[in-house]
């Protein structure tokens, strides 16, 4: 299960844990505690409209309008920074969202982050 956490733009994955409510507060917990980002999962991300998550197992022309979820992001360019982390009873992967803030010739970017274009659906 994938998750969206709006006030911490944060996609959080369910690796392990007992239930969704000690998932989320390990997630902020770790979040707040500053985890290391995998450097090799970090770019930049251009939004332009409302992204959608749903299971990619799920077929395309079977998705049900509750088999998904719309996700309003203001569009513009987002570093998405990635890490797996776990504590004693919760294992989750954390993909957060960050405005990105420098300015290229080719548009905004994050130091040292490849860009790339997105649809406008995400996993």
């Amino acid at each position: 299960m994938t998750t969206y956490l709006p006030t911490e733009r944060l996609f959080l994955r369910w690796a392990a844990a007992y239930s969704e409510a000690e998932l989320v507060t390990a997630a902020k917990r770790a979040l707040a505690a500053g985890p290391e980002w995998d450097d090799d999962e970090d770019l930049n991300w251009e939004v332009r409209e409302s992204v959608v998550l749903f299971d990619s197992a799920i077929p395309g022309a079977e998705l049900e309008p509750d088999d998904r979820l719309i996700i309003d992001l203001e569009s513009g360019q987002y570093r998405v920074r990635a890490t797996y982390t776990k504590d004693e009873d919760n294992w989750m992967i954390l993909v957060q969202l960050q405005p990105a803030t420098r300015r290229s010739n080719s548009g905004m970017i994050a130091e040292g982050v490849p860009t790339i274009a997105s649809p406008s659906v995400a996993e």
